[in-house]
């Protein structure tokens, strides 16, 4: 037989084909067993070249790649049975200069034992079947320089302590999402995410902070955004999961693009009718300090809207504070029965919105402390519009309601094409300045959802009257022109008209030429607030007149009489079924019918 022995992939003959080599002694290289036909090829050697060899129970097989060398400046051990592990011992190095495989079958386990450690200069690569774990002894580190990429198939994980619910787990369930907690079961635990503290047992020592970076644009594209999602609640029992939807987005610190990205934008969506939704709550909890700012939103460091923590809101800046909203929706509320309401266009309502039972309300000014003595209130001023130059200042209008009149109701009136269109509806109840809406198809000059006054001019009556386009423009006298008469044509009136009773021009003149101002105290009081002085030239009541003998039948009210003074005869006359004078004029007048 012949007998080769194969050392780096050479072939060397040692011995001959029909016998082996035997010496038996240490030292000595015996081919075969020693007996002649013996064709096992076994090699027996205590030591090649000094370097000892100890045989297998059975056999065993050290493969070294062509042109490649096996060196070990220190004790190597390389053992395996069902798995394969390379074991380093203490305070010796394992180094890979190029690249490095650890491979194996059902486990393979890399160990680094205390204090020792693997390098790769390259690139390191664990792969493996079922299972490879990497482990780290106790109170050891793994230092990456570059990258370090984890990665798998059904997904990749990192333990923080024992593979356990009770701690930290950061898993990647999909494509560039990294997830606290393990993949997503039935009942998920909560997880926290934190940055270091400081050590308990130190003394006023400052926390750090936590930065959250978004990613950053080059030029002037805007920066990623910081995108806070939660899931909405499902209305119905699907196993699904429910979508995540965008709760709050926190934009750039400025702003230089086309597109308006606001610094944070908070949605949420509403969608249960018998829940009250809060989608901003700030609790503050104040123990011992003064009164501060709930909230503070400034404009380059000043403040300019702020809610202290009494309520109180303060507004800063050239257009002053704005409240917005539709007609009769718009209104601010103090201690739920006080209210300021937009009633209409330019129109400011005490009150809440018109009701059927509505609540009387009170305009008062600010007065002395019931615990002083002997101290003065002050003024309140109501300013009309100042006008320039020539032009007249705007006046104090007094109005008030009359009582009865036409119901909200929709009636059918007819109109004349003239100027001033005429409406007839008979025994209307209207009053001067009542407000009014037209249905059907109005006449030319009206529209639709318009409201219009009734006008103070000859053609208001029983009967008839006339439109305006303003309260202002009904008190003085003009109507709207008409080009057509409208097609059924129907009136909406709103609540019983303000009528001008009272109009006050600086500096306290009392003038309305068609309206009348009814005082009706218990006690009225006309005059200055004291007596006048003999010499006095203003502070007087000054009454109506007309030169010579008045004629006209004054309108009637219930427990009242005309009074005028006739400049012609210098006489009072006053009406009474007919105008009578006095008889006897004296120092204090005494009146005698004739």
């Amino acid at each position: 037989m012949t007998t080769k022995i194969s050392l780096l992939g050479s072939t060397q003959v040692v011995g001959w084909t029909d016998a082996g080599i035997s010496r038996g002694a240490a030292g000595t290289v015996d081919v075969g067993n020693g007996t002649a036909g013996d064709t096992s090829g076994g090699l027996l050697a205590a030591s090649i070249n000094k370097v000892a060899v100890t045989a297998p129970a059975t056999s065993a097989t050290l493969t070294i790649a062509n042109g490649k060398t096996l060196t070990s400046s220190v004790s190597m051990t390389l053992q395996g049975g069902d798995a394969s592990v390379l074991s380093i011992a203490a305070s010796k190095t394992l180094t890979a200069s190029v690249s490095m495989t650890l491979q194996g079958g059902d486990a393979s386990v890399l160990s680094i034992a205390a204090g020792k450690t693997l390098t790769a200069s390259t690139s390191g690569t664990l792969g493996g079947g079922d299972a490879w774990v990497l482990a780290i002894a106790a109170g050891k580190t793994l230092a990456v320089s570059n990258n370090l990429t984890l990665a798998g198939t059904d997904g990749t994980t990192i333990t923080f302590g024992s593979a356990s619910s009770s701690f930290p787990i950061v898993t990647n369930p999909s494509g560039a999402i990294l997830q606290l907690g393990a993949a997503d079961a039935a009942s998920p635990v909560a997880q926290t995410l934190q940055v270091q503290s400081v050590v308990a047992g130190t003394t006023d020592t400052a926390g750090t902070d936590w930065t959250l970076t978004g990613s950053k644009g080059t030029g002037s594209g805007n920066p990623g955004n910081i995108v806070i999602k939660t899931s909405s609640k499902g209305n119905s029992t699907a196993t699904t999961q429910n979508a995540a939807a965008t709760v709050a987005t926190f934009g750039p610190s400025s702003n230089l693009s086309a597109t308006n990205v606001p610094a944070l934008d908070i949605a949420q969506t509403w969608n249960n009718a018998g829940l009250a939704g809060t989608a901003l709550k700030v609790n503050v909890t104040n123990t011992s300090s003064a009164s501060g700012n709930i909230i503070d939103l400034q404009v380059g460091g000043v403040s300019k809207f702020a809610v202290n923590s009494f309520g109180l809101i303060t507004t800063a800046g050239s257009q002053g504070a704005q409240i917005s909203g539709s007609v009769n929706a718009a209104s601010y509320s103090m201690n739920g029965d006080t209210f300021i309401t937009r009633s209409a266009a330019a129109s400011l309502q005490l009150g809440a919105a018109d009701a059927a039972s509505p609540v009387a309300q009170t305009l008062q000014v600010q007065s002395v402390v019931g615990t002083t003595t002997n101290t003065a209130g002050v003024n309140w001023t109501m300013n009309a519009s100042v006008g320039t130059g020539s032009g007249a200042g705007g006046q104090l209008i007094h109005q008030t309601a009359p009582a009865g009149g036409a119901s909200r109701t929709a009636s059918s009136v007819t109109c004349t094409s003239a100027s001033p269109g005429v409406f007839t509806l008979n025994s209307h109840g209207l009053a001067v300045g009542q407000p009014f809406t037209l249905g059907g198809t109005p006449p030319t000059g009206y529209s639709l959802s318009t409201t219009y006054y009734v006008c103070n001019d000859a053609n208001y009556g029983t009967n008839t009257f006339t439109g305006s386009t303003s309260l202002a423009n009904a008190l003085a006298g003009t109507a709207i022109t008409t080009s057509s008469t409208g097609t059924s044509v129907t009136l909406t009136t709103g609540q019983n008209g303000l009528v001008p009773g009272l109009t006050l021009t600086s500096p306290a003149t009392f003038s309305n030429a068609s309206s009348r101002t009814q005082i009706g105290f218990p006690s009225t009081v006309i005059g200055y607030q004291s007596a006048l002085a003999t010499t006095a030239t203003d502070g007087f009541l000054y009454i109506p007149t007309c030169s010579g003998t008045p004629t006209g039948t004054p309108t009637s009210f219930t427990g009242k009489v005309a009074l005028i003074y006739d400049t012609a005869g210098d006489i009072f006359w006053i009406y009474r079924s007919g105008w009578k004078q006095p008889k006897t004029v004296g120092t204090v007048l005494s009146v005698v019918w004739s």
